[in-house]
């Protein structure tokens, strides 16, 4: 049980980091890259 809510939250942080970095000049342009 503890081992799924470590991954969890590993994941979220992650996945919210990669949100926020979308959001950066940078990140947009990576994306119009694609």
């Amino acid at each position: 049980m503890d081992f799924m809510i470590m991954f969890f939250s590993i994941c979220s942080v992650i996945g919210i980091g990669i949100l926020i970095w979308f959001k950066t000049k940078s990140g947009k342009r990576w994306l119009a890259n694609l």
